[in-house]
């Protein structure tokens, strides 16, 4: 990260609509599962920033309230509260109870990949088309380990690997790659390295340009397969020193 990325996160972290005022929001009781969501990611959000400049302490803080706000919203989902995209929220919490660690337990996925797999999203995964809808997907499969359904999904879609053109990897073929030599390896470790090397170079600005923090922790937690709780705050400050 350059010095001109540092100042404008902390600038950004220490305004009008920064750590503070970020910490006296609440949502309001009568606000509905998809509202306390918005606000579980806008914590979590502020503390993945927080991260990344060193200021602990405040992320432990946002990532409390994350935690609890989500804790509540997915309690209201499985209740029978219609949520939109209820499957990511709980991939977002997965990443917020890694960034806190113990003793918070890791978020039980089980009805994230039962949502995940009877989702518009993973059905447009599957077809021939839509590489987008892939790499949306597969991250997801390879964040929580689940290497062999990320080659699966990869593979039925009849995605080429290498691709035909030599260029960047996109998301879908980063995961792929990582799920494959996990499972099986053919590579050489080194080389594996370089190419993730390349595709975080490639993607982390991205992340950041667009504000994708949530995406950018996601390939932090794949990229590191870190410990939760310090190691994988400590990652997430390493990563963006190195690649944003």
């Amino acid at each position: 990260m350059t010095a001109t990325q540092h100042e404008k996160l902390m600038v950004s972290l220490q305004g009008a609509t920064g750590i503070a005022w970020e910490l006296q929001r609440q949502p309001k009781p009568d606000a509905t599962a998809g509202i306390v969501t918005n606000f579980a990611e806008a914590f979590s959000t502020k503390a993945i920033k927080c991260l990344m400049v060193g200021m602990e302490r405040e992320a432990l803080e946002l990532l409390a309230n994350s935690n609890e706000c989500m804790t509540m919203a997915l309690d209201r989902a499985a209740a029978g509260e219609v949520t939109e995209m209820e499957y990511m929220s709980h991939f977002c919490h997965a990443i917020c109870r890694w960034l806190i660690g113990p003793p918070a337990l890791a978020h039980d996925l089980t009805r994230a990949y039962q949502l995940l797999t009877n989702s518009r999203e993973m059905t447009l995964a599957r077809a021939r088309v839509h590489y987008d809808k892939r790499s949306w997907v597969l991250p997801l499969w390879l964040s929580a380990s689940r290497s062999a359904e990320c080659v699966a999904l990869y593979e039925q879609s009849g995605a080429k690997y290498p691709p035909p053109r030599r260029r960047q990897h996109t998301e879908a073929e980063m995961a792929y790659l990582l799920a494959r030599e996990r499972l099986h390896p053919t590579l050489p470790k080194p080389e594996v390295t370089e190419q993730l090397q390349a595709f975080l170079r490639d993607q982390v600005p991205t992340f950041m340009k667009y504000g994708r923090y949530d995406r950018f922790a996601l390939w932090v937690k794949i990229a590191t397969r870190a410990e939760a709780g310090a190691p994988a705050r400590a990652a997430v400050r390493e990563i963006a020193d190195q690649y944003a």
